[in-house]
């Protein structure tokens, strides 16, 4: 998995809903086991980390990654926050 990014939130949005579509979401829960139990379901692929109004960001499998930019985590290391 790697940080790709988006263009604006409705980028993302759009990309999301044709890739939960495309794997069957909403997917049921499963037990330690593999075996599907039901409720609750999981109903996102993955989701958005907002930068700012043209730059978000998610996690995302390369597979499914076709056509989007690679990126870099949009969480800083501990060690380059600057506190004042």
């Amino acid at each position: 998995m790697n940080w790709y990014t988006f263009s604006s939130l409705e980028a993302f949005n759009t990309w999301h809903e044709s890739i939960k579509v495309q794997l069957g979401y909403p997917l049921p829960s499963k037990d330690i086991n593999g075996n599907i139990v039901g409720e609750p379901f999981t109903t996102d692929y993955t989701n958005p980390v907002v930068v700012s109004d043209t730059d978000v960001r998610a996690y995302i499998d390369e597979q499914y990654a076709s056509n989007l930019t690679l990126s870099e985590s949009p969480i800083l290391p501990a060690s380059e926050y600057i506190f004042a």
